[in-house]
C-alpha cells in the first residue's frame, strides 16, 4: 500500500513538471513578433555599414591582443577567421540579424541567451 503512494506521488510530481515545460513551448513562427516593420534597402544597407565596422574594429582588437601577447598568432588567426565567416554571412543573409528570433528584438527581445 505504501508503494503504491510512492508512486502515485513522483507520478504527480513528473506531471507538475512537465505540464508547465509543454505549454511553454511553441514554434518561433507562433512566437515572432509580427508587429515589427519591414526596413527599408536604405535602413539594410545602414545597419550592414554599421556590421561591417564592428567586424573590422573586432579584427583590429585581436591584432592588438595577438601584439601584445594575450594571443597566439594561431589564436588570433582562427578569431579573425571566425569574424570574416560571419561578415560573409550577413553579407549573404542581410535581415538574419534583424529577423533572427533570439537577437535585436525578437521572440524574447534579447533574453535568449539565460536571461529571464
Amino acid at each position: 500500500m505504501r508503494k503504491n503512494y510512492i508512486i502515485a506521488i513522483i507520478i504527480i510530481l513528473v506531471l507538475a513538471l512537465a505540464i508547465p515545460a509543454l505549454a511553454a513551448t511553441g514554434t518561433p513562427a507562433q512566437n515572432q513578433d509580427t508587429t515589427r516593420p519591414a526596413l527599408t534597402t536604405e535602413q539594410s544597407k545602414e545597419i550592414a555599414n554599421l556590421h561591417q565596422q564592428m567586424m573590422e574594429l573586432r579584427k583590429q582588437i585581436i591584432d592588438k591582443n595577438v601584439a601584445y601577447g594575450r594571443l597566439t598568432p594561431e589564436q588570433g588567426k582562427q578569431i579573425k577567421e571566425r569574424i570574416t565567416a560571419r561578415q560573409k554571412f550577413l553579407q549573404e543573409n542581410p535581415d538574419w540579424s534583424s529577423n533572427h528570433p533570439y537577437c535585436c528584438g525578437g521572440i524574447r527581445n534579447g533574453k535568449g541567451r539565460g536571461q529571464f
